[in-house]
């Protein structure tokens, strides 16, 4: 009897425990849903991306020297600035009388290509120190040979119409029409790629003598500010264009002496300019078949050629000047490899204006004549 009570006792706990297991496990089961359904419920939604505003962007300036010069004029608007006119065009010049009591003459400073008038390093440390030693300057922006409006936009090739696969009929009648309206050959001439093109190679000869003119209204201001003893400095395309002017004004003259009355003293000009220097000069203008070299006819002007030698044509370009030199026999003709201005350096330790310094004081003072 108690063995059967124990056997039933048994079973009972075990289908008890049974139950409860069962039980506990749906229990998890309802408790996971149950937080499934809450974490859906609470996952925050994506945030809305904002849709930029589309930019308005500035129109590009049809005419860059226009711009050129506007930039200039705000820029440099409290540095000495001067506006001259030449060719129609005003333009602007940077003007620095010597600071000492002690005139030596005036430098008429040519600034790169693609430069401008106020150029760290060079132009600026330049025309700067040599007006504290005696010496005026007058910085003169030119052109760049390819400056000029911006080129249109090619126009963009249609797309062609396919055709059908299906030979088409012929038509006498349209044979007859076709021949009958059919159009002289072409001729074999290329014609110009873009217009515009075509109208910036033929406004480069015409941008050389925009460079002239400027020259010469330059040149007119130091008269007007009585500095007669005039160097020329170029850099760059500037000592081409040098070349080329003085060259101009040799031609003009025509070798005779030129007489300037200051009141107290007559002075007797032999040459309109002194001398010339040229810093790390190209040889060649675009557009244009003058040469440097070829500009070279005066035997006694004074000529300082300095080379930087950065890249191989500085050097190249540098050995025919000096080889056409000793061909016309120019005995003021002197060139000289130096190094070029870099950042960081003091100004009273630039190396390129102590050289033209040097120079100048050797083969180009002036004395002050008259007040």
């Amino acid at each position: 009897m108690a063995r059967c009570l124990n056997q039933e006792f048994y079973c009972c706990t075990v289908r008890s425990r049974f139950v409860l297991f069962c039980l506990f496990i749906s229990l998890n089961t309802w408790s996971q849903d149950q937080n499934d359904e809450a974490s859906a419920n609470d996952t925050p939604e994506a945030p809305e991306i904002p849709v930029p505003s589309p930019v308005e962007r500035q129109a590009l300036p049809t005419n860059l020297d226009k711009e050129r010069h506007r930039l200039l004029g705000e820029e440099l608007a409290n540095d000495n600035l001067v506006q001259l006119n030449a060719a129609g065009e005003a333009f602007y010049c940077l003007w620095n009388h010597t600071t000492t009591g002690n005139a030596l003459g005036a430098v008429l400073i040519l600034h790169e290509e693609g430069h401008h008038l106020d150029w760290p390093l060079t132009i600026n440390s330049l025309r700067v120190e040599l007006a504290d030693h005696g010496w005026s300057t007058l910085t003169v922006d030119l052109p760049n040979p390819t400056a000029g409006k911006i080129s249109l936009r090619p126009t963009p090739i249609p797309t062609p119409i396919p055709e059908s696969n299906a030979e088409p009929k012929p038509n006498p009648e349209a044979a007859i029409d076709s021949a009958d309206n059919k159009e002289p050959p072409q001729s074999d001439k290329p014609e110009p790629e873009n217009p515009a093109d075509a109208s910036a190679a033929q406004t480069k000869p015409e941008i050389e003598t925009v460079v002239g003119a400027r020259l010469n209204a330059a040149l007119d201001y130091l008269h007007g500010a009585g500095q007669f003893n005039i160097v020329i400095l170029g850099q760059g395309l500037g000592a081409a264009r040098a070349a080329v002017f003085i060259n101009q004004l040799m031609t003009s003259s025509a070798n005779s002496a030129v007489a300037q009355n200051t009141g107290k003293a007559k002075a007797i000009i032999k040459r309109p300019v002194r001398a010339l220097v040229l810093v790390n000069a190209r040889n060649h203008i675009a557009g244009s078949e003058l040469t440097l070299p070829q500009q070279l006819k005066d035997p006694g002007l004074p000529v300082l050629d300095l080379v930087f030698g950065d890249h191989y044509m500085d050097s190249h370009e540098a050995e025919k000047r000096r080889r056409w030199a000793s061909r016309q026999q120019m005995s003021n003709y002197s060139q000289v490899k130096t190094r070029r201005p870099v950042g960081g350096a003091s100004e009273k330790n630039n190396r390129l204006v102590k050289r033209v310094r040097g120079f100048l004081n050797r083969n180009a003072k002036g004395v002050e004549i008259g007040k």
